[in-house]
């Protein structure tokens, strides 16, 4: 169990290199969002844009098989690299990976020990994540369904949330809406 952890803390050391095919292209200059449902190009200046390739990024998860290994090293190894993948398109705006990739993270973490202040940063990344997709997607998100399209935290967190330190839940609630912010404008008046 504490492998499932190592992994999870190289996971998101990793995922923030980007993929290597980002790394061969520039990154173009800012222009208007094309997508309904994701901007590449942020509403405010002090936002960052978003990566380009999110349905890309996404499919890459998506064909990565882990499926028929056994609990082992090369399985450990190949959900590492599916949920590295996850999050290079959650980056990149792709709601579906952003709960795919919160969601595994989180459930890793939940699975294989009692939280400690070393895992703090790993869980606010993996709950923020959670807390992206449902807010941008109400209904497909069970472990955040309690919070959703919150615009303030509730003052009781129920579930495996609630077993969090509240200023663990705070910071990853506190990142989604930055994110939101920048790149779902609208997000809380579906």
């Amino acid at each position: 169990m504490r492998r499932l952890s190592v992994i999870v803390s190289t996971v998101l050391t990793l995922g923030c290199a980007g993929s290597d095919r980002n790394a061969e292209q520039p990154t173009p200059a800012p222009e208007p969002a094309t997508s309904a449902e994701t901007s590449t190009r942020s509403p405010d200046s002090a936002c960052p844009a978003l990566p380009e390739g999110a349905d890309a990024l996404y499919q890459d998860a998506e064909s990565f098989d882990i499926t028929g290994k056994e609990y082992s090293a090369e399985r450990t190894k190949a959900r590492a690299e599916k949920i590295r993948l996850y999050l290079l398109a959650a980056r990149a705006g792709h709601v579906e990976a952003q709960h795919k990739a919160g969601s595994m993270l989180f459930g890793d973490l939940y699975q294989a020990d009692a939280p400690t202040p070393e895992q703090r940063d790993q869980y606010v990344d993996a709950v923020m994540w959670v807390m992206t997709a449902a807010a941008r997607r109400p209904d497909k998100d069970e472990l955040a369904s309690s919070i959703g399209n919150a615009k303030q935290l509730p003052a009781e967190i129920g579930g495996p949330l609630g077993e969090l330190p509240r200023e663990w839940v705070e910071a990853a609630f506190n990142k989604s809406r930055q994110w939101l912010d920048c790149h779902a404008p609208g997000w809380g008046s579906q």
